[in-house]
């Protein structure tokens, strides 16, 4: 692939996250910091995928790419993780893997997914809906093993930003931390290591 190819579909996925991150459930518009932070993300993401993607798998990756950066985004000034946009972005994600696995594994993968996040939910209340769904959303998508390098990277992620935070006193021990950005992060992650183990 060349360069500008790459560019190309850097340059599109950006865009795509920038332009659509207002218009995915949120009750106010991102900033045009977080837009411009969704369309770098995303477009970083568009370029490495692009190198490890091809034809219909490579627009999937770059939707569920957009999507989960627009998420992230919204998740960061709202704290809410708008429906509509976990259903895009597990939707291009199957588009991107698509054919790897039988049509159950993902299903199995979505609905454990769902008990294990929605388990921590209610244990330790650290967790809201939003990340539970987007765990379950990551796993219809990827299917198993990706979904779980999807919640396992976003919670390291999280977890060393978390006690950074803390280090430095940015956060105290009862403030939380929006997930969502970190459970985004891991998904734009497990795409990339998905296409490698398949």
């Amino acid at each position: 692939m060349t360069l500008l190819t790459m560019a190309g579909w850097a340059v599109a996925t950006g865009v795509t996250a920038a332009v659509s991150a207002p218009a995915w459930g949120a009750e106010r518009l991102p900033s045009p910091r977080a837009r411009v932070g969704a369309g770098a993300a995303a477009g970083l993401a568009g370029g490495l995928l692009a190198q490890a993607y091809s034809g219909w798998h490579l627009a999937g990756a770059a939707l569920a790419a957009g999507a989960l950066t627009a998420s992230a985004a919204v998740d960061l000034q709202e704290r809410i993780l708008p429906d509509r946009l976990q259903l895009v972005a597990a939707g291009g994600a199957w588009l991107a893997v698509w054919g790897r696995q039988p049509v159950w594994v993902h299903l199995v993968t979505a609905a454990g997914m769902l008990g294990l996040l929605g388990a921590l939910a209610a244990w330790t209340r650290g967790l809201g809906a939003g990340d539970v769904k987007l765990g379950a959303a990551l796993g219809l998508g990827l299917g198993w093993p990706a979904a779980l390098w999807a919640v396992t990277l976003g919670s390291l992620a999280g977890g060393a930003v978390a006690a950074g935070a803390l280090a430095l006193r940015r956060l105290g021990p009862r403030d939380a931390l929006a997930f969502g950005p970190y459970l985004a992060l891991g998904g734009l992650a497990a795409l990339l290591l998905a296409v490698h183990a398949g």
